[in-house]
């Protein structure tokens, strides 16, 4: 074995480590700037320097963004959101409907692209993201989020790749556990009286679940799901669960 393959070698073991420190910092950070933080410096060697994770809800015949953790250009952020690029970005589109993953000059060569779509990457380049990473995470405690990391030149190795398919799910739940804590305590300042059971049922139909994805999520019964939905909207009198979600 070469020295060159040496290196490579003890690079791979130095991605694992670091992998697994930001997995382990991950769990325990008790802030969304924690947490950034936290993939910030993981990234920093593999070329990443601006990502963001945006959660999904079912609406309608598709999906919509309901909360984002990130710190991407809020340039970027404030005009993919208000010119609605999600649903126009090939890119995004086969995340969320296929599953795609991988990096945005290959993703980009297997989907369609339209003049929307280049106006997308053109964005993003403007923006210090000309290259990127993007990957659909099915939440473990149900719903969807879709993670894109990017940066001015991203490593493309097999093990980078695997480095971020893997960091971008820990930081889609570690965020997805953190918006709930906020949640919660969002609630008890309001004074919002709901039970612990009654919080868990508001926050997963809140990332999109039906009342039978919640009960098999939960490991309850559906007639239990359907008691808290009915005492949560008349303790926060809502007209359904879309307006106790708002």
């Amino acid at each position: 074995m070469g020295p060159s393959a040496l290196a490579r070698r003890g690079d791979d073991a130095g991605l694992g480590e670091r992998l697994l420190t930001f997995s382990l910092a991950a769990a325990a950070c008790v802030t969304r700037a924690e947490l950034k933080s936290a993939l910030t410096r993981f990234l920093a060697d593999l070329g990443g320097t601006r990502f963001a994770c945006v959660y999904l809800r079912r609406e309608g015949g598709g999906y919509c963004i309901q909360r984002s953790i990130g710190n991407a250009s809020p340039d970027w952020q404030s005009l993919y959101l208000q010119r609605g690029y999600e649903a126009r970005d090939p890119i995004f589109r086969g995340a969320a409907r296929a599953g795609a993953y991988g990096y945005w000059r290959e993703l980009a060569q297997r989907l369609p692209m339209d003049d929307d779509g280049r106006e997308v990457m053109d964005l993003a380049r403007d923006c210090d993201m000309p290259e990127g990473f993007t990957r659909r995470v099915m939440l473990d405690h149900g719903g969807m989020a879709i993670m894109m990391i990017a940066g001015e030149r991203l490593d493309e190795h097999p093990r980078a790749a695997m480095a971020f398919f893997h960091a971008s799910g820990v930081f889609a739940n570690e965020g997805a556990r953190l918006l709930r804590l906020d949640m919660l305590r969002d609630a008890a300042i309001e004074g919002v009286r709901l039970s612990p059971a009654e919080l868990s049922v508001l926050t997963l139909r809140s990332e999109g679940l039906s009342n039978a994805d919640v009960a098999r999520s939960l490991g309850r019964k559906l007639k239990t799901v359907e008691t808290h939905v009915t005492a949560i909207l008349r303790q926060l009198e809502a007209r359904n669960m879309v307006d106790a979600v708002r």
